[in-house]
């Protein structure tokens, strides 16, 4: 059973900040987005990815830079590229466009028990608090992690997999306060905001894991193109692959989410996106928070095929780090889902407005 790519994706939503003046067309902003992205690129991130490293360290992980020139992308970009902006084109029944800034990733080695991991780090900001005046930035944190030795026939399995992401949890949860600080910070400087940016208290956490199984393979075949629910999967109603397969998902997710079972204050909905994964998702809602759980298996779209002359090098070429993260299937649906549950905040938030929480004045004292 191979893991070869997991990946964490954690989200926190703020209150609207109130800024005084308005920031003016669109042009005017995203300008001016830009220009925040850069401030906060050369004035926070140094820390903020640093009180990530030391959060991995405090849970027992070993944390460590990478080795200089390690690239694991394979569109290599300019050093001087600290920050950059994205435009997102409108999600669902949200008819409007967004903007995402995210700075330039930075790559970590972490040992948790025997198995060594690249993780690629990534902080990023939405410019919602400039487009809008009731717009609430979404900040998140996203961790990959791939096996360091692409040579090794031992694959990170789902116990490594699940140490992976509790891990990256912590670092996550280390990490949103800063993150918030800095955009804080960078707000300050840039305009003039009435109230604090304080955070909504809850998580969007989505922890998905690729998986190269044939059974899993089959349990996706099954719900893609025969139609079969993951329940009657389960049962064994589209064979034993595919029942096998299920039963994977199941318990990686159970491992990932312990309470998952507790259906008192969680409810359960399996989903399934195209033909690349199987996840489930949960919402929990109290009087204090709201969390939002997504947990599943997804597949790679692995394009090797044909005559090979060298089996031996095709397969490290397979294993590589650049190469996994480009056919990952959990990379682009961590992604989606990401856009998605955005777009849905926003859109139950507009249509039932919540009590704002008092907050101090000011959060953040701007930097000299």
């Amino acid at each position: 059973m191979s893991f070869e790519l997991t990946i964490n994706r954690v989200m926190a939503l703020c209150e609207p900040a109130r800024i005084e003046d308005g920031v003016g067309s669109r042009e005017e902003y995203v300008k001016l987005f830009r220009s925040m992205m850069l401030d906060m690129a050369h004035q926070n991130v140094d820390s903020l990815y640093a009180k990530i490293g030391a959060a991995a360290e405090e849970v027992g992980a070993r944390m460590e830079a990478a080795p200089a020139g390690l690239e694991l992308d394979l569109v290599k970009k300019p050093p001087s590229q600290a920050a950059d902006v994205l435009r997102i084109p409108p999600v669902g029944q949200d008819s409007t466009e967004h903007f995402v800034g995210r700075f330039a990733p930075r790559t970590f080695s972490l040992k948790l028990d025997k198995r060594s991991w690249w993780i690629r780090t990534r902080a990023s900001v939405s410019a919602c608090t400039l487009q809008s005046k009731d717009g609430r930035p979404k900040l998140s944190l996203t961790f990959e992690g791939v096996p360091q030795d692409a040579q090794s026939t031992q694959r990170p399995n789902e116990g490594d997999s699940v140490s992976f992401l509790k891990t990256t949890s912590a670092m996550a949860t280390a990490g949103i306060k800063p993150l918030r600080d800095a955009y804080a910070a960078a707000l300050d400087r840039a305009t003039n905001f009435r109230g604090g940016l304080s955070l909504r208290p809850g998580l969007v956490r989505i922890n998905l894991a690729d998986n190269d199984t044939p059974s899993f393979a089959a349990l996706v075949d099954a719900m893609s193109f025969d139609g079969v629910s993951y329940a009657a999967a389960l049962a064994g109603k589209a064979g034993a692959p595919a029942s096998e397969g299920a039963s994977l998902v199941k318990s990686f997710v159970a491992k990932v989410e312990p309470n998952a079972a507790d259906n008192t204050f969680m409810s359960v909905e399996w989903a399934r996106a195209r033909d690349v994964g199987v996840l489930a998702r949960w919402e929990k809602r109290t009087t204090k928070a709201h969390d939002v759980v997504m947990a599943g298996l997804t597949r790679s779209t692995k394009m090797m095929g044909g005559y090979d002359s060298q089996p031996g090098a095709s397969w490290r070429m397979e294993h590589e780090p650049a190469y996994l993260r480009f056919v990952s299937g959990a990379r682009h649906l961590s992604a989606k889902l990401a856009m998605q549950q955005a777009a849905l905040f926003d859109e139950q938030l507009t249509a039932a407005p919540q009590p704002e929480l008092i907050v101090p004045a000011r959060t953040v004292a701007a930097s000299p």
